[in-house]
């Protein structure tokens, strides 16, 4: 009776870690339109979970779409680039999450073989966020030209990338932890 009892566990610990006849294939990141994102916590924007299963970070909507490079909350970095044509990586970060050490070593590696074809522009949304006890607005007149570009680019998460190609459309959209693998193929995307 054991020797059944313990070759039906087997069984069915085998059955369900093969799928249970699934098709072979494995699942990519889901794809997250714009706009359908959760809303981030009260006082700030939310961390994306690093995750150790899934090295890919979903892929976001609105690539194709010419990134917005006039108007009062564009920093002025952004014009200046835009204006020549330099493709950009711009990274929307809060120091105080975990997965920005990471998603910026990953960043710095990449972007030592690409030096001068890609600039990075970093943004610490801290600063950004409204005080969570008077709830009043950011301070500086750049922490709030932060804001503005982050709610114009319906940022909800740290870490945030946004690649744009010479020709000021945005060519990838990314939240949270992306791998070396993926970040120089977004690169090259938008450098070519």
């Amino acid at each position: 009776m054991r020797r059944l009892v313990a070759a039906l566990v087997i069984a069915t610990v085998a059955i369900s870690l093969t799928g249970c006849g699934g098709s072979g294939t494995t699942t990519s990141a889901a794809v997250v339109p714009a706009g359908t994102q959760s809303a981030p916590p009260p006082g700030g924007l939310a961390a994306a979970p690093a995750s150790t299963t899934n090295l890919f970070s979903p892929s976001e909507a609105g690539t194709g779409v010419p990134f917005p490079t006039s108007g009062t909350s564009i920093p002025k970095e952004i014009t200046v680039r835009a204006r020549n044509h330099q493709p950009m990586l711009v990274l929307f970060y809060d120091p105080t999450q975990p997965s920005t050490k990471d998603v910026r070593t990953e960043i710095d590696s990449s972007l030592k073989a690409y030096r001068g074809l890609i600039d990075l522009l970093a943004f610490d949304v801290t600063g950004a966020l409204p005080d969570a006890a008077t709830g009043k607005a950011p301070k500086s007149a750049e922490a709030e030209q932060v804001a503005l570009l982050t709610q114009s680019l319906n940022v909800g998460f740290t870490p945030y990338m946004i690649f744009v190609d010479k020709n000021g459309v945005i060519t990838g959209r990314f939240r949270g932890y992306i791998d070396r693998k993926l970040l120089e193929r977004e690169i090259l995307k938008a450098t070519q």
